[in-house]
């Protein structure tokens, strides 16, 4: 996951405005992150060998090039949510989640992510009281807060 990670932030920084050149990269993460997806027949599938912050990676990696699938979201989200991740996750980590997230969500009138975003804001909302977090994390914490409602 960490090389799949470092391969999609260097492609979106350099070309983030050009939808041909990411549309390969795109299609790449969504059959990646298929439920069925087992490689050399190992036991955890791509999302179940991700960390926090591969999945936060993840989640950016849809934000910035705005695109919005709302399966792979879930399924990203619902990892995140589980215990061994969400524990995990520094205060820095959560709010730049939440904010992504919030970010794509935002996007559709009527998402049916609602309830999975919800769900986001309850669970990481308590990694956001703590002493570690910086005013900048925390201004995009209330940003992400103020965007959701």
């Amino acid at each position: 996951p960490a090389i799949v990670n470092r391969i999609l932030r260097s492609v979106t920084m350099l070309y983030r405005q050009d939808r041909t050149v990411l549309h390969p990269y795109l299609q790449s993460v969504k059959i990646l992150c298929q439920e069925t997806n087992l490689e050399r027949n190992d036991t955890k599938d791509f999302l179940d060998r991700c960390n926090a912050f591969d999945l936060s990676n993840l989640v950016w990696f849809a934000a910035v090039n705005k695109w919005y699938d709302e399966e792979l979201l879930s399924r990203v989200a619902h990892q995140i949510l589980k215990p061994e991740i969400s524990e995990s996750c520094s205060p820095k980590l959560a709010s730049k989640i939440l904010g992504t997230f919030t970010t794509l969500t935002s996007r559709k009138s009527q998402s049916r992510l609602e309830s999975v975003q919800f769900e986001l804001f309850h669970v990481l909302g308590t990694q956001l009281l703590s002493t570690k977090l910086t005013p900048v994390d925390a201004s995009a914490a209330l940003f992400a807060y103020a965007k959701a409602s």
